[in-house]
């Protein structure tokens, strides 16, 4: 497997290392935690701040739209769920469609 580069915004350093090491990466100059970016993005010189700023941005950028993604994709889930409750309990009542039902408000709890 391929190492990561994680990077230091602050410092302007990265650091390679196992991905799934346990232990959080910390910066060699100011010891904060840094940032996983990937082993494909180009890390820029130290002496190129705009470059740093860009992968800054472009990072964060990335992060923020994963998280709407993930709240999308929940949101989605949710109103599925929702609709198949509503249909099997719209229709006449047995054992196994009670189970059913109850299978699914609890996969709805959760979300």
């Amino acid at each position: 497997m391929s190492k990561r580069n994680f990077v230091c915004f602050k410092c302007h350093v990265a650091v390679r290392r196992e991905p799934y090491s346990g232990d959080a990466v910390l910066c060699p100059e100011c010891g904060q935690e840094c940032y996983n970016i990937g082993y494909k993005i180009p890390v820029p010189p130290k002496s190129k701040p705009e470059e740093w700023k860009a992968l800054r941005e472009e990072y964060f950028r990335g992060r923020l739209q994963d998280t709407v993604d993930q709240d999308l994709g929940k949101v989605r889930r949710k109103h599925t769920l929702e609709k198949e409750i509503a249909k099997l309990e719209a229709r006449p009542g047995n054992d196994g469609r009670t189970r059913e039902i109850r299978r699914l408000q609890r996969q709805l709890e959760r979300l």
